[in-house]
């Protein structure tokens, strides 16, 4: 598969009433009696002007509040906010370590005159700020050109989202995930998503080990890897494909398909439910089992960006015990304040399970991260798939997919 042309979208919502939506380019540093960190899900929604930053001035109020010899560590595929490169270079200057990977197509741009590569401005104030030097206690760094840090197969991106803070806002090991990159156009045009936990010793641990290799470039076709922490769940890739193996054999989101039951909902007549907000769907092995668990009484939506025509097949076969899954386009347009069109699409990446998960009944489950489901998401790039079980953040999530179904009935 072609390494994919860079879509830069939108961030976004804070925690449950956390914080107010302010404009990105007019975050206030908060005082220091801030209310201290809750851990819960965080969405955008890019019809509302107000409510199109949130995830960047959640992370930003992260950065702005994290302690003075504390660290906090970024991998991200997109940086190009010069908002985020100035809280990082403040956070430094007051005695925050810092530590910052990120892929180098977000970084760059190519002189078209001569094909040389100049950094950003966002860029050039990181690297200025904190140095290229992994050595010391800050630095910057990019993965290699036209590949991942990690993965090494077919045409790999470091395409993950999340950062770490040893202590802030009034909490320790925070980990923050999220769909979104650090981009202008992605916080306006997209739906996105992210989740904050602190606490977790293990999950952090397991993430900063991950960020560890990152850094290391400890580079490998297969470096597949989870690690459970309480009611979490991590996973690390690239996932190599089994020699002689089809599709299907260790295919991660198949794996977790497989431990669903369609009956053993209190809701919903009985039915398991299946949500899934995904950007790019091509992996026909993955639109195969949510047919089949469609057909076995489970209830499936999927709200996609871009479906490969495979994936729409196996969806859309006809027949089934209560027809085919129910699928919409999230491409589609809203106005803004001045009356003008603007597009909109998901770009979440994530799965949710009200129901029967691993023979728990009335069980709420969620999985987010940054890969699409994709051969690429799976096997080739560097990627993190988090597990999340808990009621309030699944029923945030379920919100959210409402929110975002209902905004995308009518595409253009």
């Amino acid at each position: 598969m072609p390494r994919p042309t860079a879509v830069l979208c939108g961030a976004v919502i804070a925690i449950a009433g956390m914080f107010t939506a302010t404009p990105a380019d007019a975050v206030p540093r908060l005082p220091a009696a801030a209310p201290p960190l809750s851990d819960g899900a965080i969405f955008n929604d890019p019809t509302q002007p107000t409510a199109q930053y949130r995830i960047v001035n959640y992370l930003r109020r992260l950065i702005q509040q994290a302690a003075p010899g504390s660290t906090i560590r970024l991998a991200v595929q997109y940086l190009t906010l010069d908002t985020i490169a100035d809280d990082l270079t403040s956070a430094h200057t007051r005695g925050v370590n810092i530590k910052v990977i990120v892929d180098f197509e977000s970084t760059h741009l190519q002189n078209p005159d001569d094909g040389t590569f100049y950094p950003t401005p966002a860029w050039t104030t990181v690297t200025a700020g904190l140095g290229t030097d992994t050595t010391r206690a800050s630095w910057a760094m990019n993965c290699t050109r036209d590949a991942a840090c990690i993965g090494t197969a077919g045409t790999p991106v470091m395409q993950n989202k999340f950062a770490l803070f040893s202590s802030t806002a009034g909490a320790t090991n925070v980990v923050f995930q999220t769909s979104a990159n650090l981009s202008a156009d992605q916080q306006e045009n997209a739906w996105n998503n992210a989740v904050s936990l602190s606490g977790n010793t293990a999950l952090y641990n397991a993430y900063g080990a991950y960020f560890t290799d990152l850094a290391a470039m400890a580079k490998t076709a297969d470096y597949y890897r989870s690690t459970t922490a309480g009611t979490a769940k991590v996973y690390f890739f690239p996932r190599a494909q089994p020699a002689g193996t089809s599709d299907v054999d260790s295919d991660s989101i198949v794996e977790i398909l497989n431990n669903i039951t369609c009956t053993g909902n209190a809701n919903n007549g009985g039915k398991t439910l299946i949500r899934v907000a995904m950007y790019f769907f091509t992996r026909t092995a993955v639109a195969d089992k949510l047919w089949d668990l469609d057909n076995e009484g489970c209830q499936v939506q999927v709200l996609y960006t871009l479906l490969g025509d495979g994936a729409k097949t196996q969806l859309t076969q006809p027949g089934g015990a209560g027809g085919e899954p129910e699928l919409r386009n999230s491409n589609a347009h809203y106005n803004d304040p001045d009356g003008n069109r603007q597009p909109m699409y998901v770009h979440s990446k994530y799965l949710l399970v009200e129901g029967n998960y691993f023979g728990i009944p009335d069980d709420k489950v969620v999985f987010t991260g940054s890969p699409n489901y994709t051969i690429d998401g799976l096997r080739y790039n560097d990627e993190t798939l988090l597990k999340i079980e808990n009621s309030l953040v699944h029923d945030q999530y379920r919100q959210n997919f409402t929110d975002a179904w209902n905004a995308s009935a009518t595409p253009d």
